[in-house]
């Protein structure tokens, strides 16, 4: 009785941690490398980029999204403007680190050796920008101020996040626009 910790429950608690390092360990392996960079805000593909585009002479390659409040009336999309629920979006190409805006918001990516970097953001809590360097499949860097997501896929699929599928379709079993029983 004076022994804290039984053998039964010292058993348990080598299991687990042997559990544990086991799943790290299979999942260390089998991480593999994205190929694609997907930009979307709140659930719509802004650009779409080869994520071995910045490995040219190892410089990197900076995409700069704009964003600008606009008539709540007003909704489009054209080929580089977005506009949805009353903000602009516009994604600007860099081969050099821009300036970056004095007014309006703002988030800086870049794509360099193989590796997706979010540099710099007007947002007040930075966690997107303090977020380390993606570069395997389904890896992802969210800005939650601006509704933006910036995520790694693999070449044979498009996405794994639940939220954008919604533009690419009904997800499974919704054909007939029912899931588990509850119609849209």
């Amino acid at each position: 009785m004076n022994d804290l910790l039984k053998k039964a429950d010292r058993i348990l608690i080598i299991g687990c941690l042997f559990a544990a390092l086991l799943l790290g360990i299979f999942f260390a392996l089998h991480r593999t490398g994205g190929s694609t960079v997907r930009v979307l805000r709140d659930g719509i593909e802004l650009k779409q980029i080869a994520l071995h585009d910045g490995d040219r002479d190892s410089q990197a390659i900076y995409f700069l999204i704009k964003y600008k409040v606009t008539d709540r009336q007003h909704k489009q999309k054209t080929s580089k403007i977005y506009t949805e629920d009353a903000v602009e979006t516009e994604v600007i190409y860099y081969e050099k680190r821009p300036e970056l805006p004095k007014t309006g918001s703002y988030n800086l990516i870049s794509v360099a050796d193989g590796r997706v970097t979010m540099e710099a953001a007007d947002c007040r809590d930075q966690i997107c920008v303090r977020h380390r360097p993606i570069s395997s499949d389904r890896e992802n860097i969210i800005c939650l101020p601006h509704k933006l997501v910036v995520e790694i896929t693999g070449s044979d699929r498009q996405s794994g996040t639940a939220w954008d599928r919604k533009t690419e379709g009904n997800l499974p079993g919704m054909e007939d626009g029912q899931l588990d029983g509850v119609t849209r």
